[in-house]
């Protein structure tokens, strides 16, 4: 049990800069950790979605909390399938 753990997590530590590529532009050899970890606060798409997201989460949970976290879930549903 504990070698299939390994190579369990050795397949994703090995396939997941293969998921890290969502947009184009990743396929550049000067592209480094720092850029990666400063893109989700850089790019357009990302900063859009964050305070459209905060702004309806703020709104809604003045009223219905529980509509709250059915809004987070479907967004997270729909970022999931949207890749």
């Amino acid at each position: 049990m504990r070698a299939f753990n390994k190579h369990v997590l050795a397949m994703v530590f090995g396939f997941l800069p293969m998921m890290v590529m969502a947009h184009p532009g990743h396929d550049q050899m000067h592209v480094g950790f720092w850029e990666g970890l400063i893109h989700p606060f850089t790019g357009l798409d990302h900063l859009v979605m964050a305070i459209g997201f905060g702004v309806l989460l703020w709104t809604v949970a003045k009223q219905w909390r529980v509509l709250g976290i059915l809004g987070l879930s479907l967004s997270l549903v729909v970022g999931f399938v949207l890749g």
